[in-house]
């Protein structure tokens, strides 16, 4: 029985109590199936690519298991087999009705396949859990859950207004430009009449590392998401010719075509012109490079020696301000580049540590790299849940072995 072998658990016991659909913590060697007709699972994975699955349908779904390039030859034993067991069974959700009539249901239910012949497997209700299970329950007891949307506003004052706790409506006067939150909890500036002479003051929004993302709308219209970890200074009013904003971090931009007063976003490694676009911006200090990936329209790039021209569906990487823009298809990229606005993780042969930098702005954690192993993942999967469980999911695949300490997380081999 080598470890790449699936193993199905039918339970259609689920189904016949009308338990609901919920996100079990599986391991690589098991993958739950919920009892279901062939065309119901197509017409499921169909609403998912709409983007018209309810939670309950997506979380189903979302029980991926993140794939690494190592192939696996090495066997399982009888102890690893019941430590798989045993997690899915404690994953299920508790229910008040009496185990003498529930069991003959998982009895009958629950079977795996190994090799040509049917092993049936019965578990009782483990009262304690194996070892292997008690040692992972020690090192995530400190857990850390992913923080709600919070954002400081800093007005041209330098005074600062904490987002998260301030209520809906009015929020400031800016020379005259009023700054409201609306009931989305996205900010937006309604511009003062006949500001055309005003003068430019500055306003800076900042979303802390662990603050999710926060939404703008410009005095212009042009609309801003930000992400933790991320900055953007900007005028209250764009005056004369050139809208210029200041970018630390990432950002998605959807910017409001005004003719004859162009676009740029400022950042560490160099400038982007707006052409009419929607694009994301990622300049984060401690990332090797500088990402510009297009949805749609075009920009210009431009750094201390070199400009480049960026069209709908490619993406520019600037390593640094005076090495060359090297521009690429998206296709392959553009998608885990974007995941992020739509409160997603998605690693496409991703590095280890670049994925442990995104956690670090995400959860608002310190990471120890001295003994991060050079291995890469494929997987998607949702910002909402704890550390613990994205952690969780990255030992299943990956020889590396990780231990939650308050707000520092250490990394070891397995």
């Amino acid at each position: 029985m080598v470890r790449n072998q699936i193993y199905i658990l039918l339970f259609d016991f689920y189904l016949r109590h009308n338990h609901s659909l919920r996100v079990l913590t599986v391991s690589k060697n098991i993958i739950v199936l919920l009892t279901m007709e062939k065309e119901d699972i197509q017409a499921l994975l169909k609403k998912y690519a709409e983007g018209k699955c309810n939670e309950a349908e997506k979380a189903w779904l979302e029980t991926w298991y993140i794939q690494d390039d190592q192939d696996y030859s090495g066997e399982l034993t009888e102890e690893e087999i019941g430590i798989d067991l045993n997690e899915v069974f404690c994953s299920l959700p508790k229910h008040t009705v009496e185990k003498r009539r529930i069991w003959p249901y998982i009895s009958a239910a629950i079977f795996i396949l190994i090799g040509i012949g049917t092993l049936f497997v019965f578990i009782n209700s483990p009262k304690k859990l194996p070892l292997a299970l008690q040692l992972r329950e020690e090192r995530f007891k400190n857990d850390v859950q992913p923080i709600n949307r919070q954002a400081i506003l800093t007005l041209s004052n330098g005074s600062e207004l904490i987002l998260d706790s301030t209520h809906t409506g009015f929020l400031a006067n800016q020379a005259g430009t009023k700054i409201y939150k609306n009931n989305a909890g996205e900010l937006f500036y309604e511009r003062a009449k006949n500001s055309e002479n005003a003068k430019v003051i500055y306003n800076m929004l900042t979303v802390p590392k662990g603050g999710g993302i926060y939404r703008l709308i410009l005095s212009d219209g042009s609309k801003v998401s930000l992400n933790a970890g991320s900055s953007l200074t900007y005028p209250v009013e764009f005056q004369g010719k050139l809208r210029k904003v200041k970018l630390q971090g990432e950002a998605y931009f959807i910017i409001t075509h005004i003719r004859d007063q162009k676009y740029v976003i400022q950042t560490a490694r160099g400038e982007i012109e707006d052409l009419g676009t929607e694009f994301n911006v990622m300049d984060y200090e401690n990332e090797a490079a500088m990402k510009v990936t297009l949805i749609k329209g075009s920009v210009k790039i431009r750094t201390s020696k070199n400009s480049r021209i960026v069209i709908q569906g490619q993406q520019a990487e600037i390593m640094d301000s005076g090495q060359p823009i090297n521009v690429s298809s998206s296709a392959n990229s553009g998608s885990s580049n974007l995941a992020w606005k739509n409160g997603e993780f998605q690693f496409d042969d991703e590095e280890l540590s670049h994925i442990l930098r995104q956690l670090e702005r995400w959860y608002d954690i310190k990471v120890d790299y001295v003994n991060v192993p050079d291995i890469h993942f494929k997987g998607q999967i949702s910002r909402k849940y704890t550390l613990s469980h994205v952690l969780g999911l990255l030992e299943k695949t990956g020889d590396v072995k990780f231990t939650i300490n308050g707000k520092n997380v250490s990394v070891t081999d397995k």
